[in-house]
């Protein structure tokens, strides 16, 4: 939380607070910045079908965490996650809405994420999506705080591991 901004890398769950999810993201800063954090990250991984509740503690948390921080794009009424869905938001089922439309980020500050390529550099109530694709061959995106103002360069297309 950057003053009147959350910058987060891909989304915050709307059933969350902003400051739950801070404790959340350090306690998987933790588990990255450790000496075995692959096997870490394995073992968070392997629990990750753990559905969100107030208490889960531990690694059930952070299992949980890691899936929503990295996976969710959608979200049913209820704000439970849809898992199964990555295209831009006017491609969903009528029943879904993007996270950000049921943000925990109180309307005085602006969210700023990526990890969407399929929405792009978007400006949107509240929130700025930053993903332009950049490892898609897209665009590597910016964003200047005071101003908002977004600056974009041309990014390569990555290919994928083994391939």
């Amino acid at each position: 939380n950057e003053g009147r901004h959350v910058v987060v890398h891909a989304v915050l769950s709307p059933r969350g607070s902003v400051d739950g999810a801070g404790e959340l993201a350090r306690g998987l800063g933790e588990q990255l910045r450790a000496d075995d954090w692959l096997d870490r990250v394995r073992a968070l991984w392997s629990l990750r079908k753990t559905r969100w509740c107030d208490d889960l503690e531990g690694d059930q948390a952070l299992a949980s965490a890691l899936s929503l921080f990295t996976r969710l794009r959608m979200v049913r009424p209820d704000g439970r996650a849809k898992f199964t869905f990555w295209d831009a938001p006017e491609a969903a089922p009528e029943a879904l809405s993007p996270w950000f439309e049921q943000s925990p980020v109180p309307r005085e500050h602006h969210v700023i994420f990526g990890h969407w390529a399929m929405l792009g550099i978007r400006e949107l109530a509240g929130a700025t999506c930053l993903d332009g694709g950049c490892v898609y061959g897209g665009r590597l995106a910016a964003m200047r705080l005071e101003d908002h103002r977004i600056v974009t360069v041309a990014g390569e297309r990555v290919a994928p591991a083994g391939g």
